[in-house]
C-alpha cells in the first residue's frame, strides 16, 4: 500500500512502528498517472481505486491473476 501511495505523489513514512502517509496535499493526488499494482489485497485496491477517481490523469489498478478474479476487481 505505502509503495502505491508513493507512486500516487503522496508522502509515506516508513519509519518506527507506525507505517503510513504523513504528509496531506490538500486533496489532490500529485501524480498524473501511476501503475499499481495491488497483489491479492482487496483493501489496498479499494482505497486506491477511491484515489484515482479522484486524481486527474490515468491510473492502471492490476493484482495477481486471483485478485483479477473475485467480484471486486470486475
Amino acid at each position: 500500500m505505502l509503495e502505491n501511495l508513493e507512486k500516487l505523489g503522496f508522502a509515506a513514512d516508513r519509519s518506527g512502528s507506525s507505517f503510513g502517509a504523513r504528509r496531506g496535499t490538500g486533496g489532490q493526488v500529485p501524480a498524473s498517472s501511476a501503475e499499481l499494482f495491488c497483489l491479492e489485497r482487496g483493501t489496498t485496491i479499494r482505497v486506491l481505486t477511491a484515489l484515482c477517481a479522484v486524481g486527474r490523469g490515468s491510473f492502471t489498478l492490476d493484482g495477481i491473476p486471483r485478485l483479477r478474479q473475485r467480484r471486486l476487481a470486475r
